[in-house]
């Protein structure tokens, strides 16, 4: 029986070998289900792979070799731990019980051998899986198989019973055993080296993929040329610039496309790079769209390919198109001719200096101005027409290039020694690493006999600015006196529910009174500090709360514009500084409100920083206003500061405003003891630099927190309080006590100041608002009445408020002393109202 036995087992040995074509199929299979289901989560996949190993496993049964009563063996195993080692523990779950159920189905007296066989194949498996790639190299399989051909030949003893198991065992275990060894160890390597392939399959796509975008998304056209000159690639850039797509493109001459003004160029240059071996090289020309026949001017750098025997067979070519940078070039050429023939035309004395205070171009005008020929004053020193400057002065005054932007008056001297009066304006410039003066000069002899006119028209000129100031502070009562009863019935008819068309009307109508009050407030603040009676106010403010709250008025304006707007605040800067927060304001929004005009698209960036260098008693820093909108023309800077001047000055303007913004920024700078600058390109942007001392006072925090705390708890509050109200303009003063009712207040209403007096004599009130102007008795007067106990000690501290159409320097200053508390600007708005109303009754 044992001999038997034996010789069964060697016929196994060599029968199991038939099972080659299933595992060769498992193989091919297997590469195919990595690759389709690669995308699919893990689980997904094992199942997929469970299925397809069990089945197989299943086939592996079909050939059964007979070896005991009941038994049959086969490659199911090996099948089934394969599946365990390369699909994982759901694989080999699914693939053993269906190779197990098939088993059972089959019957017979080695269904307990057969299920426990596969159920030892799984586990084998599984405990492979754990290992990283365990058939990544020959002793790794070697290792594995044999460890799972051990775990599972045992399964033979659960034959019938133990003594017949334990022969089969002995009988078979040796050819079974290599023979499962073979399987798992042989199909393992195939089954890695199909899952290692098909990895670089994949990231071999996936970086053809990668490359292909990039070359796709590139900017520059990227072509690849065979040996013929014709494209055998292009990119989507490519073949936008030549009319057509990638697959018309692709298989035509590359001359085909070339302007046939510069085809011969071309052809010749190829043939050359490719008669001299040359490896790398560039080339300028033009390309036409066969759409449109437009064309493009590009740059090419080509990459010339050769085989081992210098034979060309390609090259790659990248372009950049400079169609606009060559139109750029093309115009700074024309600029430079115009300004060489302006310069040869102009009347005034034009001349550039190098470092060396040497004359190296000047126009004739200059010459003649001294008495010389062209040639004549080229090479000649500064000091050498200088009359008043010595060399050393000039050396010491124009040091620094870069700092020289100034006009002064000097004087020349002729060639024959004579001199004569000069105004010249001087900038320096930087070209090439190299720095240059230009100087303009101007005879200006007969400007100086008029000197003694001038100095009779400024006394009159200052006389008619007296007279000036106080016409435009009658004109700003009158303006604004009933310009508060307009803006006051609109924001009532406002609130008073009307249809959409009507809110329409009503916010159209309070915008024109808006922008009639802004530039009303403008010539006002432009005559105030023309003749220098501003005042910067110096009190603590919350820097953050100021710059936030500009930020949140213009980002909605920008956003709606198209425009990105930004802040960045420095964390160094203190919290609480002292200064004048309304004038930073004024300054910080007329040039960010200049930004987002000028700008149609693109960003504006508000930036605060705080510089290093400074006083021990100042905070300075520094404000910027970077934006990229149109621009400002090197000849408009000069005199951008100036009143009523703008960048448009033709009908045909896009942009409103009267020009005063920035004439008053400049003023209000200098009062604050700052500087002003600006850096700007056409078509590119500006950038605007306000550097402001302020001071620190640590102690305003803890005035702030608390001032805060009030402006939260009358956020929302309703003012239920009784107020005298005194205004002789009758619309004025029905739009207050309306506005005021509104907020909740009982409003007593009088004409003047000594109606006001008998009423507060006779009944009590909360707070008293007075008009500054009015007939019998005005608002100051009123005041101080009170104050004075007029009508009763009880009454002489309560809140009084101006309400005034004055806004000239010093108004506020006069309300104060009368005893006002505070005081509203004509035409008042309801927030500002309420505010104020918080603040002093809550």
């Amino acid at each position: 029986m044992k001999v038997g036995l034996m010789i069964q087992g060697v016929d196994l040995f060599f029968s199991l070998f038939n099972n080659l074509a299933l595992f060769i199929a498992l193989v091919v299979l297997y590469r195919f289900i990595h690759e389709q289901f690669s995308a699919w989560p893990s689980s997904g996949r094992q199942i997929v792979m469970g299925i397809v190993f069990g089945f197989f496993a299943i086939g592996c049964m079909y050939e059964k070799i007979p070896v005991y009563e009941g038994v049959i063996v086969d490659q199911r195993n090996a099948v089934i731990a394969l599946s365990g080692a390369f699909g994982g523990p759901v694989s080999a779950l699914i693939s053993g019980m269906l190779a197990g159920g098939f088993r059972v189905y089959l019957g017979g007296g080695g269904v307990l051998a057969g299920v426990v066989g596969v159920a030892l194949a799984a586990f084998a498996g599984v405990v492979i899986n754990l290992f990283f790639r365990p058939f990544s190299s020959l002793p790794r399989a070697f290792y594995f198989a044999f460890f799972a051909s051990v775990l599972i030949v045992p399964g033979f003893l659960f034959v019938q019973d133990f003594k017949t198991g334990w022969l089969l065992t002995q009988a078979i275990a040796l050819p079974y055993g290599v023979a499962i060894f073979c399987g798992i160890f042989v199909v393992g390597l195939l089954l890695n080296s199909q899952e290692g392939q098909a990895e670089l399959d994949t990231l071999f796509r996936e970086s053809e993929q990668q490359y292909r975008g990039l070359v796709e998304s590139s900017e520059d056209l990227i072509v690849n040329v065979d040996r013929q000159a014709r494209f055998s690639f292009v990119n989507h850039m490519a073949a936008m610039v030549l009319g057509c797509s990638p697959g018309e493109s692709v298989g035509r001459s590359v001359f085909d496309f070339v302007l046939r003004e510069d085809r011969r160029k071309t052809r010749e240059w190829f043939e050359e790079c490719i008669e001299r071996n040359v490896r790398q090289a560039k080339l300028e020309n033009r390309l036409v769209n066969m759409k449109n026949q437009s064309y493009r001017v590009v740059m090419w750098s080509c990459s010339f390919h050769y085989d081992d025997q210098g034979v060309f067979l390609g090259l790659g070519g990248i372009a950049r198109d400079i169609t606009e940078r060559k139109r750029v070039m093309e115009e700074f050429r024309r600029e430079a001719a115009r300004r060489r023939a302006l310069m040869d035309t102009a009347t005034d004395g034009i001349v550039i200096i190098n470092q060396e205070h040497c004359i190296i171009d000047a126009n004739k005008a200059f010459a003649q101005m001294l008495g010389y020929e062209l040639h004549e004053v080229l090479g000649m020193y500064t000091w050498e027409w200088e009359a008043v400057m010595t060399e050393g002065d000039t050396r010491h005054i124009f040091k620094d290039f870069s700092k020289v932007h100034t006009t002064f008056e000097t004087q020349h001297r002729r060639k024959d020694g004579t001199a004569f009066d000069v105004e010249v304006s001087v900038g320096g410039t930087t070209i090439d690493h190299d720095s240059y003066i230009i100087a303009i000069s101007r005879d200006i002899s007969k400007r100086k006999v008029m000197e003694d006119h001038l100095v009779q028209a400024k006394e009159q000129a200052e006389t008619a600015s007296h007279a000036k100031s106080i016409f435009l502070a009658n004109m700003s009562h009158e303006i604004r006196t009933p310009l508060n009863g307009l803006v006051g019935m609109l924001h009532l008819l406002r609130s008073s529910e009307p249809t959409e068309k009507q809110l329409e009307y009503v916010d159209i109508a309070l915008n024109s009174s808006t922008r009639l009050n802004r530039l009303l407030s403008d010539i006002l603040d432009l005559s105030k500090v023309e003749v220098g009676k501003i005042q910067v106010v110096k009190e603590p403010f919350d820097f953050k709360d100021v710059m936030v709250g500009l930020a949140h008025l213009f980002q909605p304006v920008a956003k709606q514009q198209g425009v990105e707007f930004s802040l960045n605040l420095d964390s160094d800067i203190p919290a609480v500084l002292l200064g004048d927060s309304t004038r930073l304001q004024q300054l910080l929004s007329n040039i960010v409100g200049n930004s987002i005009k000028f700008t149609e698209n693109g960003t504006i960036k508000l930036d605060a920083r705080l510089l290093p260098r400074c006083p021990a008693d100042k905070t300075c820093l520094l404000f910027s206003i970077e934006d990229t909108g149109i621009g400002i023309p090197d000849e408009m800077v000069g005199v951008l500061f100036e009143p009523f001047t703008q960048v448009e000055g033709s009908y045909q303007r896009n942009f409103q405003g009267a020009g005063l913004g920035l004439s008053i920024v400049k003023g209000l700078v200098s009062l604050m003891g700052g500087t002003i600058s600006l850096e700007s390109e056409v078509g590119e942007g500006t950038t605007t630099y306000l550097s402001i001392p302020f001071e620190t006072d640590q102690a305003a925090s803890v005035s702030r927190e608390k001032v805060k705390m009030v402006e939260a708890e009358g956020a929302d509050l309703t003012l239920a309080h009784a107020v005298l109200l005194a205004d002789d303009d009758r619309v004025s003063g029905l739009s207050a006590k309306w506005q005021m009712e509104k907020m909740g207040c009982t409003v007593t209403l009088v004409t003047n100041g000594e109606l006001a007096l008998e009423a507060l004599s006779k009944s009590d009130f909360d707070m008293v608002v007075l008009d500054i102007q009015m007939p019998v008795l005005d608002g100051l007067e009123t005041a101080r009445a009170i104050r004075g106990g007029d009508v009763g000690l009880d009454k002489a501290d309560i809140p009084i408020v101006a309400l005034t159409a004055y806004a000239m320097t010093g108004d506020r200053e006069k309300f104060l002393e009368a005893g006002m508390d505070d005081y509203l600007t004509k035409p008042m708005e309801p927030d500002e109202l309420k505010g104020i109303f918080v603040a002093l009754l809550n």
